[in-house]
This record gives C-alpha cells, sequence and structure tokens, in this order.
C-alpha cells in the first residue's frame, strides 16, 4: 500500500527582520532575526536569508540558495539557484554569482562569477571553477 503525504510549505519572515512590501518572497524562503531585504528583490524558493544578512534592491535570490548571516549585498546582485554565500561576504552593486557556486566566508564578490565554482579572499577569486573542467552534471 502506498501512502501519499502532501505538504504545504510555506514562507517565514522572523518579526525582527525588515522586509520591504514589494519584496517577493518565494515558497518555502526563510528571513531570519535581524535579516534586511530592500524594495523591489526576489527570493526564490526555499532559500534562506540568515541573521543579519542584507539584500539591498532589486537583487534576484536563486532557489535554494543560502545567503550566511551578515552577508551583504548591494543592489541589483543576482545569486544563482543553490549557491552559498559565505559568513560576512559581500558583493558589489550588479555582479551576478552562478547557480552551486560557494563564497567563501569575507570574501569581497567585484565581479561575476561562473557556475560551480568556489570563490574566496578579497577581492573573490575562484580557487575551484568546476564550470571549466568540461564536467556534464
Amino acid at each position: 500500500m502506498v501512502s501519499t503525504v502532501t505538504l504545504e510549505w510555506i514562507s517565514v519572515t522572523h518579526p525582527s527582520a525588515t522586509v520591504h512590501p514589494s519584496v517577493v518572497l518565494g515558497v518555502g524562503a526563510v528571513v531570519l532575526a535581524g535579516a534586511v531585504i530592500q524594495p523591489d528583490t526576489v527570493v526564490g524558493e526555499h532559500a534562506i536569508i540568515n541573521t543579519g544578512a542584507t539584500l539591498d534592491h532589486d537583487c534576484r535570490i536563486g532557489d535554494f540558495a543560502h545567503i550566511a548571516p551578515r552577508a551583504a549585498l548591494c543592489g541589483g546582485v543576482e545569486i544563482g539557484e543553490g549557491s552559498l554565500i559565505g559568513v560576512g561576504a559581500s558583493a558589489i552593486p550588479a555582479v551576478r554569482v552562478g547557480a552551486w557556486t560557494t563564497v567563501g566566508a569575507g570574501a569581497a564578490v567585484v565581479r561575476d562569477l561562473s557556475e560551480r565554482a568556489l570563490a574566496v579572499g578579497v577581492p573573490a577569486r575562484p580557487v575551484h571553477d568546476e564550470s571549466e573542467e568540461g564536467h556534464d552534471g
């Protein structure tokens, strides 16, 4: 006998977070204590905006992405699906971080990063870039 369970995902915002009314939160998104999300930002499904993170205007956060505590994204930043922006990392306006990329703690993203990269430092530089290895998946 097969049993089917239906889950209804919700988005959750901590009471101490500041989220502008124009922000779109995807299903299952979580916004934790002290986070600030500015106007016209879109947060994808099941994304995490962690404690004290700040997202300025017009950011785009992909599904399943994690913006770690105290990370700061300037206006117009795009974070790809499944990416992790480390504790205290920052990104200048209008940069793009590719899908499934990890930005290390305290790194400063000053130029676009490709998919599946690991970038660290100030400025953030890829130390591993799976997209350049010719992998299929």
